[in-house]
């Protein structure tokens, strides 16, 4: 493919202020010894793209590469995957939530995956790429022509949920930078430890990578393997727990994109930012869970969303009213809230829009008949209540297990 006539882009340079040369020479990569201005977040797509072009060009890659949306590319009609320039001005690559890995390995490993579903009588190419013609993956050649345009908010949010996996439900942590109530630290640390220790793959945390609430958060969720720090593009966390990703040029678009991006909202303090964060998750239908005791926004002021402090179907009369009791433990609270999120996600893994029908029983037969009735009942239960209709147990004996062996395919 000819990606030099198909992108239409020149190389990117940084900006020099009037009057100065540009010297290679300076270490700080800068204009006439002073230091380079930072790239915009144009500049910085142009130049990640002119290095994946590199990259594929290096690899003798023949496949058809395009971009799906800002920093997400499709390479052929099978992979699709989030790329993103490091500090390093280097080109990673995740694909399915997976862990980010360089251009060059990510292209490796695509190349390796191809050849092994070519018939035995196809190979490589005689230089080593891939035999083009004999692949499904090819469409248009490498699409990134044009001005690029700085990324909409709602580009972003759907490439930052790409990366953390399509099918995850994703669990916001909203907090003050600084603690001011007696046990609000050690409330935000059990309740680290209770949702980090669910064990569902798809349960996913994003803190905004701030001190306080959300690094308490994060240093104590699990191993860090699902908490994932979203700062503005250059900045990092710091943090040494979870993965930092970057999205936004500066701190207002950051929080935007981070009203976007979650399923549920958690809240511990907070002043007028966590405020407006909450109110663009809650304005937009996301679930918000406010630990009303430690007080703040979280407890209703600076324009915290009103509807947000209202109990939500996902949380019984007895949990909502221990997330605002200052009587209750701290582990009372934090085990209310961890049941709370967790009920949103078995929700969430069967459908938002599903109609949930959940079977209650005892673990052994005492009736002649019932037994039979509760196979006869399976079934027809299943073939009656359509698609959409989604059956729950308790995974128990007796009744549960005898409706979920005669439901249908199960």
């Amino acid at each position: 493919c000819d990606f030099s006539r198909a992108s239409g882009l020149s190389a990117v340079t940084r900006t020099c202020e009037p009057g100065k040369n540009l010297d290679s020479s300076d270490t700080g990569g800068g204009c006439g010894g002073g230091r380079a201005a930072p790239l915009s977040h144009a500049a910085r797509s142009a130049l990640m793209e002119n290095k994946l072009r590199d990259a594929l060009e290096k690899a003798r890659f023949e496949c058809s590469v395009s971009r799906f949306e800002p920093g997400v590319y499709d390479f052929g009609t099978d992979v699709r995957a989030v790329l993103e320039l490091t500090e390093d001005e280097e080109v990673v690559a995740s694909r399915n939530g997976e862990p980010f890995e360089h251009i060059d390995d990510f292209i490796r490993a695509i190349v390796a995956e191809s050849r092994q579903r070519l018939p035995p009588s196809a190979g490589p190419s005689p230089e080593g790429g891939l035999a083009a013609e004999d692949l499904s993956l090819i469409e248009t050649a490498l699409d990134v022509s044009g001005d690029l345009q700085e990324e909409t908010v709602n580009a972003a949010a759907h490439r930052v949920r790409s990366t953390l996996g399509r099918d995850a439900c994703i669990v916001c942590i909203l907090g003050g930078r600084e603690f001011r109530n007696a046990d609000s630290e050690a409330l935000v640390k059990a309740l680290a430890a209770k949702l980090g220790a669910i064990n569902s793959s798809k349960l996913q945390f994003v803190t905004g990578g701030m001190a306080g609430v959300q690094e308490t958060f994060a240093k104590h969720c699990g191993d860090g393997s699902r908490v994932w720090n979203l700062l503005p593009v250059g900045q990092q966390s710091g943090f040494g727990r979870g993965t930092d990703v970057h999205a936004g040029a500066d701190l207002e678009e950051r929080m935007a994109i981070f009203g976007s991006v979650g399923d549920v909202y958690v809240a511990a303090e907070g002043g007028p930012s966590v405020a407006q964060e909450a109110r663009a998750a809650h304005a937009r239908g996301a679930v918000v869970v406010p630990l009303r005791r430690t007080g703040g926004a979280s407890d209703g002021l600076f324009n915290f969303p009103q509807g947000a402090l209202q109990k939500p179907r996902y949380s019984t009369e007895e949990q909502w009213a221990l997330l605002a009791s200052r009587d209750a433990s701290v582990e009372e609270s934090a085990a209310a809230l961890a049941a709370v999120v967790a009920a949103y996600g078995a929700r969430s893994a069967v459908g938002q829009d599903s109609c949930i029908v959940c079977i209650l029983g005892g673990t052994a037969f005492r009736g002649d008949d019932s037994e039979a009735l509760v196979k006869a009942i399976a079934p027809k239960l299943e073939a009656a209540m359509g698609s959409k209709t989604k059956f729950v147990t308790g995974g128990m004996a007796g009744v549960q297990e005898t409706f979920a062996k005669h439901c249908g395919d199960g």
